[in-house]
């Protein structure tokens, strides 16, 4: 995929997702662009991990539950959600 392509491509999904990884995602933009004024260390999103020691902690929590196969597959989530709302 050319850089063109790769512009055009993230725009569009850019205008798809929620609040909080927009968030997410312009904060590491602005983080890139000018890291004096803001420093990866400080992005402080709440609910997710904001130093990059915190980062790979969660990054290695998530691999170990894959490893022990402790989560969620879609069917899984489905089937709870329909308990949840009476649909099952």
């Amino acid at each position: 995929m050319s850089t063109t392509e790769m512009r055009s491509e993230l725009h569009r999904l850019i205008d798809q997702v929620d609040e909080r990884f927009l968030k997410a995602v312009y904060l590491m933009v602005r983080a890139y662009q000018k890291t004096d004024e803001y420093p990866v260390e400080n992005i402080n999103i709440p609910g997710l991990p904001g130093t990059e020691e915190e980062i790979q902690n969660s990054i290695e929590r998530g691999e170990e539950q894959i490893a022990r196969k402790d989560y969620y597959t879609i069917d899984d989530l489905k089937n709870k959600t329909a308990q949840w709302f009476g649909t099952k």
